[in-house]
């Protein structure tokens, strides 16, 4: 295992070259691998698999299983801006 596990630098370097990097601003969903543009891998594009982590993400946080991603994304946004919010 140990050649394929990264540090935090390490594992830090593509998200911090899609924050920074000129050529990546007006990029949007694509997906990224060491700093260069990937495939995911297909069970990153499984809609059941997706489906089933939101059933159980939504189990987690308590939220109404009907509520969709869209509203979810839109109420953390809300209260994220909101001063001296709290998540939880």
């Amino acid at each position: 295992m140990r050649p394929f596990i990264k540090n935090v630098r390490q594992g830090a370097q593509t998200t911090i070259h899609c924050a920074v990097d000129k050529k990546t601003a007006n990029e949007t969903g694509l997906y990224y691998m060491e700093c260069r543009v990937s495939n995911p891998l297909s069970k990153a594009k499984d809609d059941q698999a997706a489906e089933n982590l939101w059933d159980h993400t939504c189990r987690l946080l308590s939220l109404k299983h009907d509520e969709n991603f869209v509203a979810f994304l839109e109420n953390v946004s809300r209260q994220l801006s909101t001063p001296n919010s709290t998540l939880l």
